[in-house]
């Protein structure tokens, strides 16, 4: 089983229904991640947003009189958007690591920049967006 031609591996690949459904939640998760910052970034925006001091207890008085606390939520979504661009660029060490061990770092450095210019990731992403659109619509 785990010495499977590379067509068959991937005709088992993307005929396992969790390829489908992890394509799936992965689009309505980043849609519902939208509709989030697009609603707090209205909120904040209309808002009058508190000094904020970590160091200050929280029965302290808020400055300015009628400002709303928002500086935790804007730094959940400042650390949020960070680790989504740190697991984008994890994702390509596997691919940097064998290209560095069979052919040199010279050949990896050139793939990679490759890789990243011809905007293969971006193809990814419509894939995945076309897969997700048809276990919807279907």
């Amino acid at each position: 089983g785990t010495q499977l031609p590379i067509d068959r591996f991937l005709t088992f690949y993307y005929a396992h229904p969790g390829f489908h459904l992890n394509n799936l939640f992965i689009q309505l998760s980043l849609q519902m991640f939208m509709l989030t910052l697009v609603n707090l970034h209205a909120l904040a925006h209309e808002s009058i947003i508190c000094i904020y001091d970590k160091n200050k207890p929280k029965t302290d008085v808020l400055y300015p009189i009628g400002c709303y606390n928002f500086s935790p939520a804007i730094d959940w979504v400042r650390r949020y958007t960070l680790s989504i661009f740190i697991v984008f660029w994890i994702a390509f060490v596997p691919i940097v690591v064998q290209e560095l061990i069979e052919r040199g770092l010279w050949k990896a450095t050139q793939r990679f920049f490759r890789h990243i210019l011809s905007l293969s990731p971006m193809f990814e992403v419509f894939a995945g967006q076309i897969y997700s659109s048809a276990l919807l619509s279907d």
